[in-house]
């Protein structure tokens, strides 16, 4: 990672916006929660089973007379893409006789039927997998910040990118958006653009660490702050490129990776304030603590935070 100068920064307190940021992420967090509780979450088909169809055709599609086809396989969701298709989303299960009966019944109308069926057993696979795969995210990162830079860093970068997942989640239930497998792509997505701009942050800031004569809490402080203000250009503009594609395909793609989409574009958007607001806050929290707690770190060498060098990864 190439990070210039990073001698001299404009001289501002970020750390007032950072508490701001953290009592956003706590309501937002904790609205999310309550519309989780009272509501439950919009899980597609992929997590809650049942039949998803997608109906096209050359000529406008009537809704009338699909709904009066679909109607016995209990419609849970309509969603009208455009004149010439349409998605239902059915509680039922098809079962091989009734997906025959529903593509004869609708190609009589001229219209094409795309269905995908997901049974209890499937949904419960996807369900473990979904789980597993961040899982997996999570620990891999934790053990590489930790390898990388120090444990402090590890645990900021982990709430950091935790915050970006519970609010991407959280506006999810609030607006009522379905969750379903692409879902769990656009979290992994996430995890990955959040830890990069995480990591250029902490970067700068070992840097100027190791420029210290001395640890100090005050010393610290103004690294947090010389440290965002150094890469906040960097990982705004990065952000609002990777935005602007975003925000495009959410106008032109089809409703098959809506979810991913919004899901991306959420989080990107968390995770550009969490890197810079909240994963050096909680390091420089935890630090203070070891500063003013000495006697529980007899295990490091000195005061000063320091990477870890494991031959044949950064020595």
């Amino acid at each position: 990672i190439l990070l210039g100068n990073i001698k001299s920064a404009p001289k501002r307190e970020y750390l007032v916006f950072s508490k701001a940021y953290m009592v956003f992420c706590v309501l937002v967090i904790l609205l999310g929660a309550s519309f989780t509780i009272f509501k439950g979450l919009n899980l597609g088909v992929d997590f809650k089973g049942g039949s998803a169809l997608t109906l096209t055709s050359d000529n406008v599609i009537d809704t009338e007379e699909t709904d009066n086809i679909l109607d016995k396989y209990d419609i849970e969701e309509k969603e009208i893409i455009s004149d010439n298709q349409v998605y239902y989303k059915l509680s039922k299960t098809l079962e091989e006789k009734d997906m025959n009966t529903v593509k004869s019944d609708l190609s009589e109308l001229n219209i094409k039927s795309d269905i995908s069926v997901i049974s209890n057993l499937v949904k419960k696979d996807l369900t473990k997998n979904a789980i597993i795969s961040l899982c997996i995210a999570v620990v891999a990162i934790l053990i590489y910040i930790a390898i990388r830079f120090t444990s402090t860093y590890a645990v900021g970068a982990i709430i950091s990118i935790m915050s970006d997942v519970l609010i991407t989640i959280s506006l999810f239930a609030i607006f009522r958006i379905e969750i379903n497998f692409i879902f769990v792509a656009g979290i992994l997505t996430i995890i990955g653009y959040s830890i990069n701009d995480t990591i250029v942050v902490f970067d700068i800031a070992r840097e100027k660490v190791k420029e210290l004569k001395s640890v100090t809490i005050e010393n610290l402080t103004k690294v947090v702050n010389d440290s965002i203000s150094l890469s906040l250009k960097r990982n705004i503009l990065t952000s609002i490129t990777t935005l602007t594609a975003i925000v495009a395909l959410l106008f032109l793609s089809t409703s098959g990776v809506k979810e991913f989409n919004i899901t991306v574009l959420i989080g990107l958007t968390a995770g550009t304030f969490s890197s810079l607001l909240l994963a050096l806050y909680i390091w420089l929290k935890l630090e203070e603590r070891r500063l003013k707690n000495p006697s529980k770190y007899e295990s490091e060498e000195d005061n000063e935070p320091h990477e870890r060098l494991i031959k044949g990864i950064n020595s």
